[in-house]
């Protein structure tokens, strides 16, 4: 594909995340025996509680001032680490999240309109990175530079949660964790943190058992 095809395709993906998506469709894939009108959205307070819990989760088990939450939604994650004293900033890809939900913080300086391959900030500016639920929702074609973005822009921690076995209209690119794993190490600047992985990921599944977290740490 030429990068003029490639464009086409990454804003009508983007465009996707329409108030439809916003007020109806989020997190759907997890309460599939709910009717329509009755599926989660971001306004949800059982949502909420979910963004209270990771945040209270992101600040139990990593030592850090400078945050990032790449693709950060209405940046639930992003006021309540602001609440706590931390330097954050967030990105997001949506126009309408942008507009609606955001437009506080981006007048601000705090969120940027990006996508993952091409984030706005300097080498190693954050102590830890944070990409929830993200990856899978960007096409194949800017899988390996939002990779290096990702990496390149975190001093210290990279954690993400990655959803490995739902294939539908938002996910365009699913992989096994085998594969999402050997496209971060690719680069050997990251390793794994397995044991701490673990405990996170054991930690969260007593509310919340559909994530599936990776968590690497900068070593050069």
């Amino acid at each position: 594909m030429t990068a003029k095809s490639h464009s086409k395709i990454r804003q009508s993906e983007r465009a996707k995340y329409n108030k439809e998506y916003f007020e109806n469709f989020y997190w759907a894939e997890d309460f599939p025996r709910r009717k329509h009108y009755k599926k989660f959205n971001y306004n949800d307070p059982t949502h909420e509680k979910r963004f209270t819990f990771l945040s209270c989760l992101l600040m139990k088990y990593f030592d850090f001032h400078t945050f990032l939450d790449a693709g950060c939604g209405m940046g639930h994650i992003v006021r309540k680490l602001l609440t706590e004293g931390y330097d954050c900033k967030g990105t997001e890809a949506s126009k309408y999240a942008l507009e609606h939900y955001l437009s506080d913080l981006r007048k601000r300086g705090i969120v940027y309109r990006a996508g993952l391959e091409n984030l706005p900030f300097k080498d190693s500016e954050f102590d830890l990175v944070f990409c929830s639920d993200v990856m899978e929702h960007i096409p194949f074609f800017d899988i390996e530079a939002s990779i290096r973005e990702l990496i390149r822009v975190t001093k210290k921690y990279l954690l993400l949660s990655i959803n490995l076995d739902h294939p539908y209209e938002y996910h365009p690119t699913i992989l096994s964790r085998n594969t999402w794993e050997s496209l971060f190490l690719k680069g050997k600047e990251l390793k794994q943190l397995k044991s701490l992985t673990k405990k996170i990921q054991n930690d969260c599944q007593r509310k919340y058992k559909e994530y599936e977290f990776f968590l690497f740490k900068k070593v050069s």
